[in-house]
């Protein structure tokens, strides 16, 4: 089953004036569906949520593709969510429509709104990365790099200035932080608590290119050459090269298998062999994805919200 959560108003406003206007047949369909669910795994604080936003006609449900629509709590609405990133019960989301960034909590599913901020007005934040206490952003407008406190968002440093040239993807291993860059068709390391660069890997193709690290492993979606490639991030040998189906945005690795988001849905590879497993077409541009608990939740960029995959 696919979740999908869109931000919205305060909560003030949304009982007066709820997002979605349901007719008495839809709302029998959310009934229905609530109890199909009941029969299955569903966590049972999420069935209360969900019927709390169906009671308020804050939710649709399409039971042709099982997906639930609703609303973040007191969120503001998301405008081009990309790489999103989740540690415990906190969610950060760069918005590059709106030079913003948001933090959510993510317990329980219930997607709290907590606070949100404008890093700069020439920004661009394009991906998030949670360590411990502080979180990087990647700042496409800018070529910079952003370490915030996770705490209240405070800006804590920055780097790259003058050295970076629109970086986009992040990644992190022990004290190197790898950075996908849209011009110089690279990805950079870098020293995170120093901000000095280390290497490079270099000839990639020219677009925006992702990053992520998952056993020791360095993985990066090239979406001008249509691959993934594995390489080891100490030397810099390449490992293994994967012909992706369409053209490849936002990645995550999970288990045995490569998470490859593209602009109509996404796809899952076999991190062993390569092989295609399964896609996820019709989605709006997905830049952003992250696991937690074994639930997938992707940021669908075109369609400003998020979906969680069950």
């Amino acid at each position: 089953m696919i979740r999908s959560a869109s931000a919205s108003t305060p909560s003030s406003a949304l009982s007066s004036s709820p997002v979605f206007a349901m007719s008495s047949s839809e709302l029998r369909e959310v009934a229905k569906t609530l109890k199909e669910l009941e029969k299955g795994v569903m966590p049972p604080v999420l069935l209360q949520i969900i019927a709390e936003y169906a009671a308020r006609g804050e939710i649709v449900v399409k039971l042709e593709k099982k997906i639930l629509i609703a609303n973040g709590r007191n969120a503001l609405p998301l405008k081009d969510p990309r790489g999103i990133a989740i540690q415990d019960d906190i969610l950060v989301i760069p918005e590059c429509g709106v030079q913003r960034i948001q933090v959510w909590n993510h317990r329980d599913w219930s997607f709290q709104y907590i606070t949100q901020f404008e890093p700069a007005k020439q920004s661009a934040p394009m991906c998030a990365i949670i360590d411990k206490d502080e979180f990087y952003v990647s700042d496409f407008g800018q070529a910079i790099i952003g370490v915030f406190q996770l705490s209240d968002g405070k800006l804590k440093r920055t780097f790259g200035k003058h050295q970076l040239q629109c970086p986009c993807g992040l990644a992190i291993l022990n004290d190197e932080l790898f950075i996908g860059e849209h011009v110089p068709h690279r990805v950079s390391i870098w020293n995170r608590h120093s901000g000095s660069p280390i290497r490079d890997i270099t000839g990639l193709g020219f677009n925006h290119i992702y990053v992520a690290i998952y056993d020791k492993q360095l993985f990066i979606s090239d979406s001008a050459l249509n691959k993934i490639f594995i390489y080891n991030p100490k030397d810099g040998e390449r490992l293994k090269t994967i012909e992706t189906k369409q053209l490849p945005t936002g990645i995550l690795v999970h288990g045995d298998e490569i998470f490859n988001g593209s602009n109509s849905g996404f796809d899952v590879y076999s991190r062993i062999t390569g092989e295609h497993l399964r896609s996820f077409p019709e989605l709006e541009g997905v830049y952003g994805m992250c696991m937690r608990f074994e639930q997938l939740l992707v940021a669908e960029s075109h369609a400003n919200q998020l979906l969680l995959f069950d």
